[in-house]
């Protein structure tokens, strides 16, 4: 292999981080709403409120600096952007253990409609794991298999 490739986003990725900032936004102006309307019974509403903002805002930020990265495959590494934290991370060939793509069922009754998860699981040493979401990239089958053509040297 002998070009790069790089990762291209999925247009969805975006819409859903947007629609997360906005539910976020909405829900800490009800918190504030309640917590300046003078009333005091709405201490219980407004912890609970309070709760849900904070824990979805963990919940998407996490989420967010772990699956949100930008892959480049050279012909000597593999390089991991990582958006959120702007953190890159160089992985030599010869450091990737295993690599495989696994789909997930998430059935979990008969009118269970939502998709598989298929993801590039990439194992290195010290039981160190990095997943790659096809949901989150355009280019998802051209990354695994250059990533697997770069790595066991094949044209």
């Amino acid at each position: 292999m002998t070009e790069t490739i790089t990762s291209k986003f999925d247009r969805m990725i975006w819409l859903t981080a947007f629609l997360y900032g906005i539910l976020i936004f909405i829900l800490t102006d009800v918190c504030a709403g309640l917590a300046t309307s003078g009333n005091p019974n709405n201490r219980d509403e407004l912890f609970i409120i309070l709760a849900l903002v904070v824990g979805m805002s963990c919940f998407y930020i996490y989420r967010a600096i772990i699956r949100l990265i930008r892959v480049t495959v050279m012909p000597d590494r593999l390089v991991l952007n990582y958006l959120i934290i702007n953190k890159q991370v160089n992985i030599n060939y010869a450091d990737i253990l295993h690599e495989s793509v696994v789909r997930e069922h998430r059935r979990e009754g008969i009118r269970d409609i939502r998709p598989d998860v298929i993801k590039l699981k990439i194992e290195l040493g010290g039981d160190k794991i990095i997943y790659l979401y096809q949901s989150y990239y355009t280019n998802f089958e051209e990354l695994a298999e250059a990533i697997r053509r770069a790595r066991f040297n094949l044209e």
